[in-house]
């Protein structure tokens, strides 16, 4: 017997799979190596997280590439994409720079 927890679970285990399918074909993944993809449905829309390594941020149009790439191929028009770099710590220790510590979320 297949309880309602369990099918939601299989559902969203289905939708990240398709998602993470997506995001490899169009991911800068030399510039930018993916650390994480996570997914989670909602009343708002779809929200796709990804964090990713690399020395620099990914520019607005590789963001928007990606997001556009995501609700095209997956049908879903209001995908919310949310890409975060991680910084490593001994790369995020800059002397007297006031940002160090915060992390920067670029939404689409």
């Amino acid at each position: 017997m297949v309880t309602k927890d369990e099918t939601a679970v299989e559902l969203r285990e289905e939708l990240l799979d398709r998602v993470r399918q997506v995001v490899q074909l169009v991911w800068p993944s030399s510039d930018a190596p993916i650390h994480d993809i996570d997914v989670v449905p909602g009343a708002a829309g779809t929200s796709v997280s990804v964090t990713y390594g690399g020395n620099l941020d990914l520019s607005n149009d590789t963001i928007s590439m990606v997001w556009q790439a995501l609700r095209t191929k997956l049908g879903i028009p209001d995908l919310i994409l949310k890409a975060q770099r991680i910084i490593p710590p001994a790369a995020a220790k800059v002397p007297g720079d006031p940002a160090q510590g915060q992390k920067l979320v670029k939404q689409r």
